[in-house]
């Protein structure tokens, strides 16, 4: 019957997943006699089945998940699995019309590939990537003062502060990576480091309080937060394929700064605006500060730092989202950073209807609401 004939496929199924394990940890018994282009045939073969016999697919992924575990627990695990990766991204794997997608589909689906996929972006993006110079010329930025809107970033002032901001920012993001890097840093130094700096700053600060004493103080912090979500996503990465190349396991040439997931010039620059460090001096509040930043330009680390340091300097922080989906893939992102930092419960990531429903709840009047929130008038 229709129940039997499922039953005898999946046990046929599972009979030739069984198989490509038994192969692969075979190739793996022996790790320097490892032929590559074996192992990723095995790879390939349970690939296949999760993306065409879609009735198998949950089965078929949860094989492979194995198989990668097994691989990341060998010896020079790291390094293999990095090679395995850069094959199936480039289509370098099977013979099949549809393998070259399956091979990326793969890398893009299993976290044991996430420095793949750091390195490839990275890769990618090298040479559409602004200097600091062609950012800075591209970065307009708009303050609204009763009817008129003052293009503020595009002043000499303004570029002059920024500039200079950028500059306090990146010598202490390289000492600091340094100095972690030599072992003489821990992650939970970074924060320790952080807070000994807020709490010789002015108290009570707010949206309406924004000293310059504290905007002073904005490059160095935010180098904090941005290394330390650098090294809790890709500091152990990093400090693997600097000793695989070291070592040799990596025979092609790999440039380790590839795999470090940091900031780049638009997103710092981007975040030194919104923390008003280039204001003039005589302002002191925060509010009403309304960017557009491009598609790819890295909106999420430019709100998750933000968030973290805001937080850190003791204020509740909203980010709102367009999805559920997306609120808690970049909560999930900045987690770990917002818990070395002890400010997880002060930020909340939601989407705009359910910030929306949270004022109403609050205030009721929903008119008035939206005139406030463009005022930058709400608590």
């Amino acid at each position: 019957d229709e129940e039997a004939v499922k039953a005898s496929l999946r046990g046929e199924v599972k009979a030739e997943l069984d198989e490509s394990i038994k192969r692969a940890r075979s190739q793996l018994m022996n790790i320097t006699k490892l032929y590559l282009p074996d192992l990723a045939r095995e790879i390939m073969q349970i690939s296949r089945i999760m993306h065409h016999l879609t009735t198998y697919a949950d089965l078929s992924k949860e094989y492979l998940k194995d198989l990668l575990n097994i691989v990341q627990g060998s010896p020079s695990g790291g390094s293999v699995l990095f090679k395995l990766g850069r094959l199936l991204e480039a289509g370098k794997v099977g013979d099949q019309p549809a393998d070259r997608g399956i091979g990326r589909e793969i890398v893009d689906t299993f976290a044991h590939f996430k420095d793949v996929r750091t390195l490839n972006f990275n890769e990618r993006t090298a040479a559409a990537k602004k200097s600091l110079d062609e950012a800075l010329e591209d970065f307009h930025a708009y303050h609204h003062a009763g009817d008129t809107w003052e293009d503020q970033a595009s002043t000499l002032s303004s570029k002059e502060r920024l500039q200079k901001g950028h500059a306090i920012y990146k010598e202490v993001f390289d000492n600091l990576f340094e100095e972690w890097h030599h072992g003489n840093l821990t992650e939970g130094g970074l924060a320790d480091k952080a807070k000994a700096i807020v709490r010789e700053l002015p108290k009570n600060i707010s949206t309406d309080y924004w000293p310059s004493a504290l905007r002073t103080k904005v490059p160095e912090l935010l180098a904090m937060t941005n290394l330390q979500y650098c090294i809790y996503h890709s500091g152990a990465s990093f400090i693997h394929f600097e000793k695989a190349v070291k070592d040799g396991e990596l025979e092609e040439e790999v440039s380790t700064s590839n795999v470090l997931k940091k900031a780049h010039e638009i997103q710092v620059i981007s975040q030194l605006h919104l923390l008003a460090y280039d204001s003039p001096g005589n302002q002191t509040s925060l509010k009403s500060r309304l960017m557009q930043i491009r598609t790819g330009e890295g909106k999420s680390i430019v709100l998750g730092s933000l968030s973290n340091m805001l937080a850190v300097l003791g204020l509740r922080v909203r980010v709102i989202t367009i999805s559920n989906d997306l609120a808690s893939r970049d909560f999930k992102d900045f987690k770990g950073v917002f818990d070395l930092f002890g400010v997880r419960d002060m930020i909340r990531y939601s989407t705009i209807q359910d910030f929306s429903e949270d004022l109403v709840e609050a205030n009721g009047n929903t008119r008035k609401l939206v005139v406030d929130m463009f005022d930058g008038a709400l608590a």
